[in-house]
């Protein structure tokens, strides 16, 4: 839903998961003209969303202008600000339309998410309390987070090993 990212971006700046300058990305769902937007004037971070085929691309640049809290700065650091601006609408623009790096890591996200549901049970979250289900979640993804750092090393490996076929006894 594209009203979510209103939603979720406070949240990550408050738990210090994105920094100023940050790139993230968003599936499909979240594209909307707003949301790149809001990313880059309210939370100064490069949202990079698989674009629709309608994408235009002046219209965008056209709503890119310089948020007015910018301008609420003294002299010196004004100018700092507006290049700051500048720099992230800039790199933007650069990586907006590469759309095939921007699916290619796309589908190590998915695959994640695969070893996520099906190698450590995640699929099953039913859980008594919200405490265990807290710890559940914790181990899974520390877990994922090993398993991913240690012994993947292509994609091909990644997808193999999220469909349960690459660890196979003899």
């Amino acid at each position: 839903d594209t009203k979510m990212v209103s939603k979720i971006l406070p949240i990550l700046r408050r738990k210090k998961i994105i920094r100023r300058g940050d790139r993230i990305l968003f599936d499909r769902g979240y594209y909307s003209y707003e949301n790149y937007k809001q990313a880059l004037q309210k939370y100064k971070v490069i949202p990079l969303i698989l674009i629709k085929e309608k994408f235009d691309k002046k219209k965008l640049e056209d709503m890119l202008s310089f948020p007015l809290e910018v301008f609420k700065n003294k002299k010196e650091n004004l100018e700092k600000a507006k290049r700051h601006y500048k720099g992230l609408v800039k790199e933007l623009m650069d990586h907006i339309m590469e759309t095939k790096k921007i699916k290619y890591h796309r589908g190590f996200i998915e695959d994640f998410f695969k070893i996520m549901k099906v190698g450590f049970g995640f699929k099953k979250l039913n859980r008594y309390t919200l405490r265990s289900m807290h710890k559940f979640t914790a181990l899974n993804i520390l877990l994922a987070g090993l398993v991913v750092y240690l012994r993947i090393e292509t994609k091909k490996d990644f997808q193999k090993f999220a469909e349960g076929t690459l660890l196979k006894v003899k």
